[in-house]
């Protein structure tokens, strides 16, 4: 039986861009979470959502508003 050279199966240039194919593939995952602009803004914005509430309206309270779950699989009750 004859042996086959490695150089035969894939030359050595597309070997070497399957390389840097593989690097940057790795890269982008790692890239995109040093992103520094995706955090959430924790500043009181009220004002800004007062201006747009009709007459006799109120925003809801932080705790109404984290406290209810719209899917019967995610929680043992409603209320």
């Amino acid at each position: 039986m004859a042996k086959i050279l490695n150089s035969e199966i894939t030359s050595y240039p597309l070997y070497l861009n399957r390389r840097k194919f593989i690097k940057s593939a790795a890269a982008i995952p790692i890239a995109s979470s040093l992103s520094v602009g995706g955090h959430a803004s924790h500043l009181d914005n009220s004002h800004t959502y007062n201006q747009q509430l009709e007459e006799n309206e109120e925003l809801n309270m932080y705790e109404e508003i984290t406290s209810y779950n719209n899917f019967y699989e995610f929680g043992t009750g409603k209320s």
